[in-house]
């Protein structure tokens, strides 16, 4: 299946930079080991969402499994790039839905935002100029290619993180009664598209069950959300496992 979770990433230890989330307010349990991808428990329980975070090369990674530290309170991520003064990535995908989100900030100013979901809006939002990785991949490849290449241009690999980097995980903790703060200007913006996008309800596009040559002779099957224009469809990169190149 295609991408089902997100990452963030950022020029600094993992451990500052989940002192920096919590910091913002997320309950972000403490380490435990990691087996290794193909034995690691990756559900969420009553317990929490798991994340796995880690090093390489000097550089923060945290897989986001339940898509919420990765894709929201982005006035935040960019508020941690200031304060690290460095770079902070994040991104995600979902292919049921169709959603796909990019932001990188450097030294506390946003270079890229990029968001679109397939079931909730009509046109996808984009902040900042298209970066030089776009010409070649799709931010909506359904395997996160897009969203990837975009971090290796700025230095960030994640693949080579899984396969050569640290992991530990961490549980995500969520209670009913916490409450975020304000929302900033960039927050503000992105709910002001979904809000004039808005799909109109009973009008959600119903996702589709997609065939793909997994080139090994077999066939590999997606369920996606289709967008009004076809996107670039890369090859089957299996979820949460090393991916082979």
């Amino acid at each position: 299946m295609g991408i089902h979770f997100g990452t963030i990433v950022a020029t600094c230890s993992s451990e500052r930079l989940l002192s920096e989330l919590r910091a913002n307010g997320w309950q972000i349990g403490p380490a435990t080991p990691f087996p290794g991808w193909e034995e690691a428990e990756l559900d969420p329980s009553e317990e929490g969402d798991p994340l796995v975070a880690g090093d390489f090369q000097g550089q923060a990674y945290v897989l986001d499994t339940a898509l919420m530290v990765s894709g929201s309170r982005f006035d935040e991520l960019v508020d941690i790039s200031n304060r690290i003064s460095g770079t902070v990535g994040s991104c995600y995908g979902e292919t049921v839905s169709g959603s796909f989100f990019l932001l990188v900030a450097k030294d506390g100013e946003l270079v890229r935002l990029y968001y679109n979901c397939h079931s909730a809006v009509t046109k996808p939002l984009s902040i900042g100029e298209p970066l030089s990785s776009e010409s070649e991949w799709n931010l909506e490849d359904i395997d996160g290619n897009g969203l990837f290449a975009v971090f290796r241009e700025f230095g960030f690999d994640f693949d080579q993180w899984q396969m050569s980097g640290t992991q530990a995980v961490h549980l995500l903790g969520w209670s009913e009664d916490e409450q975020e703060g304000p929302a900033g200007p960039l927050t503000r913006q992105v709910n002001e598209h979904l809000g004039r996008f808005k799909i109109p309800p009973g009008e959600e596009p119903k996702p589709t069950v997609v065939a793909r040559d997994l080139g090994d002779g077999s066939v590999g099957y997606d369920i996606v959300s289709q967008p009004s224009e076809p996107s670039l469809f890369s090859r089957f990169m299996s979820f949460f496992k090393v991916r082979q190149k």
